[in-house]
């Protein structure tokens, strides 16, 4: 297709040539004529001709191969668009395989960051879950130790009421105890000097009789009575410094009996009388 378009001007461009020359050559014969140049010169004009021919010859021989390298440039234009088209679609295809393998890397670390995120997220809400249940155990075993410690109050301030109340009977009884310590720390005394085998009244109704002496080993033998309710107690080897209680039903306290001292002859010492005789 372009050698032809090329091919077709160029006989166009020689046809317009030699009719341009040909009208030329009419001008110059018409211009000689009416300057009245001589007609000798016109074979030079037309042996001028051929060689005007072998130019244009020349140019259309030129003219081909020009069409012949347009025809070429053509081809190898063709090439190239070819060879570019394909560089293109190759390029085109290059891009696309490196952008969607981009973009699956892209995909798969987005799917493993996601994926690290996750599981740090289970991980945060397991922690969250084991602190709320550690948390709900503590407040649960907080709960039981103030409830015990609560307990423990209340059965101690019990035990505190029972106590005190325990200390404020001992008290009383202690009180009672010492008013009646009392009362036995303020009995009358009476003191006696007497001396063996013969019987001696200590106080109304309290008789002592001495039977036998020790006075190597400050002791003695006897008895001593309540006349009044015929009641004796009998004393064997007692030692000096000894006490002897002796009860009587008028009282709920006791005659006590203190041997002082033990001689050859007989005895001294006192009679304690109970509280309030």
């Amino acid at each position: 297709m372009p050698y032809r378009s090329v091919g077709g001007g160029a006989w166009f461009l020689l046809m317009v040539l030699a009719l341009a020359l040909a009208g030329a050559a009419a001008y110059g014969y018409l211009v000689l004529h009416s300057n009245h140049i001589r007609v000798a010169l016109i074979p030079r004009m037309l042996g001028s001709i051929p060689t005007l021919g072998g130019r244009m010859e020349a140019t259309e021989a030129k003219l081909r191969g020009l069409a012949a390298n347009a025809d070429g440039f053509s081809t190898r234009l063709a090439a190239l668009d070819s060879k570019v088209d394909s560089g293109l679609r190759a390029a085109r295809s290059q891009t696309r395989e490196k952008v969607s393998q981009a973009t699956k890397q892209l995909q798969a670390e987005m799917d493993q960051r996601g994926e690290s995120v996750d599981a740090r997220l289970r991980g945060v809400e397991s922690a969250q879950k084991q602190d709320q249940a550690q948390l709900a155990q503590m407040n649960e075993q907080l709960r039981e130790q103030v409830a015990s410690l609560e307990a423990q109050l209340t059965s101690a301030q019990q035990d505190t009421g029972r106590d005190l109340a325990n200390v404020q009977e001992q008290a009383r009884n202690n009180q009672a105890d010492l008013q009646t310590l009392a009362q036995n720390l303020h009995r009358n005394k009476m003191t006696f000097e007497l001396v063996k085998g013969s019987p001696t009244e200590l106080a109304p109704g309290v008789t002592l009789t001495i039977l036998k002496t020790d006075v190597n080993y400050q002791r003695f033998n006897g008895y001593i009575s309540l006349t009044n309710e015929g009641k004796t107690m009998w004393l064997k080897n007692l030692s000096a410094r000894e006490a002897v209680d002796l009860y009587s039903q008028q009282s709920s306290h006791p005659y006590s009996l203190v041997v002082t001292a033990v001689n050859a002859d007989g005895v001294a010492g006192y009679l304690l009388l109970p509280a309030g005789a």
